[in-house]
């Protein structure tokens, strides 16, 4: 009688082979598909950090600039035309919306859209408001000249 077990036992291992070498070809693939994602993931948010830490920069730089005519309250505390208020008339709010943005395109859900729009629609109208009660001041006016945009460059 012919041991069959002995005669297979060379396909079997090929066979096993294959099987174990498909196997660790699939690890080897999901591991580095889970790097490759972390490394995506690690330049988005090395990316996101970095963009705001330039709007925060680029608010504090306006605050600085605006010195003493920050304010609460919408008031004439003086025109401020240098820094960044060249650039659009209410860089601090511009500041606050751009970061808004990349956090929602960060941590996009429903109640983050919710709050940041919200919250947002808070700041445009209050920067509306202040245009209210300068538009009254001449050098105001020629400022609005100047500088044509409100917040975001070419947008509003």
């Amino acid at each position: 009688m012919t041991d069959v077990t002995a005669e297979h036992a060379p396909e079997r291992t090929a066979a096993r082979s294959a099987f174990d070498a498909a196997a660790m070809a699939a690890r080897v693939a999901k591991r580095r598909a889970a790097e490759w994602r972390f490394q995506a993931y690690g330049i988005a948010a090395i990316s996101f950090g970095l963009f705001c830490v330039l709007m925060l920069f680029g608010v504090i730089i306006s605050k600085v600039t605006i010195g003493r005519s920050f304010g609460i309250a919408p008031a004439n505390r003086g025109v401020v035309a240098r820094g960044p208020y060249n650039i659009v008339r209410h860089p601090i709010y511009a500041g606050y919306l751009l970061t808004h943005g990349a956090a929602l395109v960060a941590y996009p859900s429903v109640w983050n859209v919710i709050v940041v729009v919200g919250g947002d629609i808070a700041l445009v109208l209050r920067a509306l408001a202040e245009e209210r009660v300068l538009i009254a001041d001449r050098e105001y006016q020629a400022y609005c000249g100047r500088v044509a945009w409100h917040l975001v460059p070419g947008v509003f």
